[in-house]
């Protein structure tokens, strides 16, 4: 197992050894001093590029879940309050029809 410095060490040396004009090299040398305090803080590196995709999928299936529930309960309140509107004018009809066979009758 390396030691704190030997990996730093391992890391910059391996940055220069690559170059600016490698494909990794310039971007190693970017992040050195970034990883390099993670290190010594005793924090894990940035998360890798796979790691935040799938950071942001489980983020996006837990925003659709929400969703779907906020939509599957819009959808039940609408429902219920489209029975209640029918119920009211069923009501209503019934009563102008009783007020009408009452109005026949006088």
């Amino acid at each position: 197992m390396r030691t704190k410095q030997e990996e730093i060490d391992l890391l910059r040396q391996t940055a220069a050894e690559l170059g600016e004009d490698s494909y990794c090299g310039g971007w190693l040398a970017e992040v050195a001093d970034h990883v390099e305090s993670d290190i010594r803080a005793d924090m894990l590196p940035v998360p890798t590029v796979g790691a935040w995709r799938r950071f942001c999928a489980e983020m996006q299936a837990e925003a659709k879940d929400r969703a779907d529930g906020i939509i599957a309960a819009a959808t039940d309140k609408a429902r219920e309050r489209e029975g209640k509107a029918y119920r009211e004018v069923d009501s209503a009809a019934m009563a102008l029809r009783a007020a009408l066979r009452t109005l026949g009758s006088l």
